[in-house]
């Protein structure tokens, strides 16, 4: 488990677009060859539906492996708690959280900052569920705040 002192990175597990992309694949490598057998039939509207809509898939998963990784983590370290969501960053310092609460329904970080914003962290980060990242993200600033106040 890691410590104020020691930096951690919480990976979230992938939402599954990928998973979806190959299943589509697959069906396209069905679907193409029992088009081509429609046309051959003379059921020619059916067979280049079917050629498209495998053409469709194939593109999908082709897109979606150019694609840059989902990543979705969640950053302590001494100063700060980031928050990465794909191509975006969003940076909290410490000393900007005013504190660490959990939702009603207990599924949601809610990090109540001293301007009066909020940032909304989900379970599942690490694997974790959200009583232990609120434990987790306590010790991390707990230790920013005696680190900065001696």
């Amino acid at each position: 488990m890691s410590t104020p002192d020691r930096p951690a990175v919480l990976a979230m597990p992938p939402r599954g677009r990928m998973v979806d992309e190959r299943l589509r694949l697959v069906s396209a490598l069905v679907v193409a060859p029992a088009s081509v057998v429609l046309i051959v039939g003379h059921w020619y509207v059916f067979g280049a539906i079917g050629l498209f809509v495998s053409a469709m898939w194939v593109r999908g998963f082709v897109r979606a492996s150019r694609l840059a990784a989902d990543t979705r983590e969640l950053r302590l370290d001494a100063d700060s708690v980031t928050l990465v969501d794909g191509p975006t960053t969003n940076r909290i310092l410490w000393t900007d959280v005013a504190s660490i609460e959990l939702e009603d329904d207990a599924s949601t970080l809610v990090l109540r900052l001293r301007d009066g914003a909020t940032a909304r962290i989900e379970s599942g980060y690490g694997d974790l569920g959200t009583e232990a990242l609120h434990d987790l993200l306590g010790r991390h600033r707990l230790g920013a705040f005696t680190a900065t106040h001696g």
